[in-house]
């Protein structure tokens, strides 16, 4: 930036002898700003410099990617585990349960934990803001059955979810979660005390975080993880069963599962 220190050399001078100069003198040296200037904006020096500033300012634009490497370590006294919790793989879904795309899924994770032994499935939160306050008190209500109920009863909550919701934040009336967790057996005054309480919303915030941490942007979002080996392998949108189905049985033959 050698141009820049001349620059504000000259100015130091003009400024310093200001007062002794005639308008033929004032006008040459401000015609050497200006040629200065010039050539400091023509550098590519210069040019390098301003692009350099403008992609480091893009990239703190940047929300964060997250790495599947954050992906919070399964634990059977927080998680929702379906199948047996000691399978060697493990299917981590983060989802919505007003997602259209989730109900779907849902499905297809329901005929993969009904063939595969070698596999369990784990639910976590990951509402989406466009889908609220929906999708985010039908979590917490889940929440609340899986404390009174255990994980069975999450289980057969969220079924009922999926597959009575027409989805996409409205899908599920929030008069009806109190009816519906009576109706598997949950008592109703204890589950409306704790729907109330907001107790679980930061554990449904909490599942949320993790997911961005780890890279999910959208959902269902879905992660593999080879337990021994510690692999991780991101599964993106609403598969279909044929496509899960597909990598299970090629990991499980590769691993002699």
């Amino acid at each position: 930036m050698r141009y820049l220190f001349i620059i504000l050399f000259t100015c130091i001078s003009v400024l310093s002898q200001a007062a002794n100069l005639d308008p033929e003198m004032e006008k040459l040296i401000q015609q050497r700003i200006d040629e200065r200037w010039q050539q400091l904006l023509e550098s590519d020096e210069f040019k390098n410099k301003v692009r350099e500033g403008i992609l480091a300012f893009i990239e703190e634009q940047k929300p964060d990617e997250g790495n599947p490497a954050n992906l919070r370590v399964v634990d059977p006294k927080t998680d929702h585990i379906k199948g047996d919790p000691k399978a060697p793989l493990t299917l981590v879904e983060y989802s919505d349960f007003e997602c259209p795309f989730c109900k779907r899924f849902h499905e297809t994770m329901v005929k993969v934990t009904g063939k595969y032994s070698q596999v369990n499935w784990v639910y976590r939160h990951f509402p989406l803001d466009m889908h609220n306050p929906g999708a985010q008190k039908e979590a917490e209500a889940s929440e609340c059955v899986a404390e009174l109920g255990g994980n069975d009863k999450f289980w057969e909550f969220a079924d009922a979810i999926y597959e009575r919701t027409r989805s996409n934040g409205h899908g599920f009336p929030l008069d009806q979660l109190a009816p519906l967790a009576k109706e598997i057996g949950i008592d109703g005054s204890a589950f409306q005390d704790c729907y109330d309480s907001g107790k679980y919303r930061q554990k449904v915030l909490d599942d949320t975080q993790n997911g961005m941490q780890a890279g999910v942007t959208g959902t269902p979002k879905t992660f593999l993880i080879h337990h021994e080996t510690g692999a991780v392998v991101p599964i993106n949108g609403a598969q279909p069963f044929e496509n899960i189905d597909k990598m299970l049985t090629e990991m499980i033959e590769k691993l002699n599962l």
